[in-house]
């Protein structure tokens, strides 16, 4: 599966959960707790697709020194 749908399947998924939370009654308590834990998903999430990112940079660069 390529990156662009893995992006897009797990904002779809977070956005379905805190629709659903704040639609349906819900306790603040639960909600607040909901909410961080998307916030620990998307922070780890973020951390893996940066350093995806880094490491294509990275291997760009180097694809570019080669031929110099």
């Amino acid at each position: 599966m390529s990156i662009r749908w893995s992006i897009f399947i797990y904002f779809h998924n977070e956005i379905l959960t805190l629709t659903f939370c704040f639609i349906v009654k819900i306790d603040l308590k639960t909600k607040i707790f909901i909410l961080l834990n998307g916030l620990k998903y998307l922070g780890s999430f973020l951390t893996i697709f940066f350093k995806f990112l880094n490491d294509r940079i990275n291997l760009r660069r180097r694809q570019i020194l080669k031929f110099d």
